[in-house]
């Protein structure tokens, strides 16, 4: 399994074979959540509303 260091506190974030880009990654030590912009190599940015998938959360 891979893992990439959190923007915020360095931690490592675990990433499995079947993430893509667009998902999101939770950091266990920081508590922040980050969306997958790039695989290759692997960038995160940090989630804004706007990355969550409207659908899903509909009622």
């Amino acid at each position: 399994m891979k893992t990439v260091k959190c923007p915020s506190c360095n931690a490592k974030i675990r990433i499995d074979k079947y993430t893509e880009r667009g998902d999101i990654l939770y950091c266990d030590e920081c508590e922040e959540e980050f969306v997958i912009v790039s695989l290759r190599p692997v960038k995160l940015q940090p989630v804004t509303e706007d990355d969550y998938d409207d659908d899903y959360y509909d009622d």
